[in-house]
This record gives C-alpha cells, sequence and structure tokens, in this order.
C-alpha cells in the first residue's frame, strides 16, 4: 500500500507540473514589416495655396498634396506606388483621377511638376529634419492617423498632417477617404500626445455644424514605405 504521505507527496508534484504548464507565456514582441527607409521631402505649389509632401526610398515613393484655398478639393490627393530610377528621376501617376508628380531628387532637395487636368504647377520641394533629429523631438514631415468617422469605410478614412517646420501651428491637414480628399482639418489642441482634437470643416452634421472629431491615437510619421 501506498503511505498517506507518499500519496501526498505525489499530488503536490503533480499540482506544480500542472501549474506550470498552465502559466501564459509571455507574446514575442511585436516587429515591424520589412520596409526602405525613406527621406520626406516638403515645400509648397507655385501658383496655388497648398502644400506638397514626398515620401522618397531609393526605388520608391509616396506623394501627398494638401490645399489650402478654395480648390482645395481639385488640388489635394494622395499617389502611391511611384518609382525612382537610379538618377535620382521620381514618377508617380494615379489612374482616377489622371494625376502626375515628376520630379528630380537631388541632396536635400525634389524639384518637378504635379500635373491633371491640362494645368502644371512647380514646386521645390526641400527635404526636412533629419531621422535622428524627429526622434529627438523635432514635429516635422508627414503624419497620418487611420481614424473611424460615423458613415465612413474605417479602414479607409486617413487623417493626414504635413507639417514643414517644427511649429506646430504651421501645417497643413486633409481627410482621405479611399484617396479621394472629403475635408480639410483644423487642429484644435495637441495632436502627438494620444489624445488629439480636430475640426473637419467640410463634413457637416445634422445641425449644420463642422464635424469635430475627438479620440485616442498618436498620429505617426511616415518614415518609411513598405517592401512588397
Amino acid at each position: 500500500m501506498i503511505s498517506f504521505r507518499r500519496c501526498l507527496l505525489i499530488g503536490l508534484v503533480l499540482m506544480a507540473v500542472g501549474s506550470g504548464a498552465c502559466e501564459p507565456t509571455d507574446p514575442p514582441p511585436p516587429t515591424r514589416p520589412p520596409a526602405e527607409p525613406a527621406i520626406t521631402y516638403m515645400g509648397p505649389l507655385e501658383g496655388t495655396q497648398g502644400q506638397i509632401a514626398l515620401i522618397v526610398t531609393p526605388t520608391r515613393a509616396i506623394g501627398v498634396v494638401c490645399g489650402q484655398g478654395t480648390d482645395w478639393r481639385v488640388i489635394s490627393a494622395w499617389l502611391s506606388d511611384g518609382q525612382i530610377s537610379a538618377e535620382g528621376e521620381l514618377s508617380i501617376v494615379s489612374e482616377t483621377p489622371q494625376r502626375q508628380i515628376s520630379a528630380q531628387i537631388s541632396p536635400g532637395q525634389a524639384v518637378g511638376h504635379y500635373k491633371f487636368g491640362g494645368v502644371s504647377y512647380a514646386f521645390q520641394a526641400v527635404q526636412v529634419a533629419d531621422p535622428a533629429s524627429i526622434q529627438a523631438g523635432a514635429q516635422q514631415g508627414l503624419y497620418r492617423l487611420e481614424i473611424p468617422l460615423k458613415g465612413m469605410d474605417q479602414e479607409a478614412a486617413l487623417l493626414t498632417l504635413l507639417v514643414p517646420d517644427a511649429t506646430q501651428d504651421v501645417l497643413c491637414g486633409m481627410l482621405f477617404e479611399g484617396g479621394v480628399p472629403r475635408s480639410r482639418v483644423l487642429l484644435s489642441g495637441v495632436w502627438q500626445e494620444g489624445l488629439s482634437t480636430f475640426t473637419l470643416p467640410d463634413l457637416r452634421d445634422q445641425e449644420g455644424k463642422p464635424t469635430v472629431w475627438f479620440g485616442v491615437g498618436t498620429l505617426g510619421q511616415i518614415d518609411s514605405i513598405l517592401l512588397p
């Protein structure tokens, strides 16, 4: 016969083994998808009130145009899938609607044209703060945040801020849905500390007042382009 003491010892061992097997393991740290580091160039569009930002890697590019005048709906655009040649020639073309950004990339600047509807706007964009300065706190570059809005596709509602210098008050904001500009974005308070408040003057509520969006979420700087 097995003694009571021996049974108790066996039970304690089994309990220890069982409890260890049930303990949750720490999840692996999140890994960032493979991406090419990018340089941001930003500058005004000649002949109109607006800013252009180019996110450029050694092989690809993204272009964002943010209009501020009465023609903001036709000026503003989000263009992706751009290409860069070995000679620094940038080309981004969208099919619907037909738009094109072309530029020559050289150290510290990007000089080119933004074309659509038979109109061409020249620009000279300069490189914004280097990544080390931005990580140290310089608020400069192109920022984005996917936000949920009633009546809109949550995955496609993209709020962008073009910040041409380190002063928060100097920026151009735009809300895109599926690549189409839906509203200008006006800053109301802090926009990088996780609690952001923006006014969307071109999206009206049932009373005809501009929509005020308040939510949790830190705007992230676009500093790379995901690899295919």
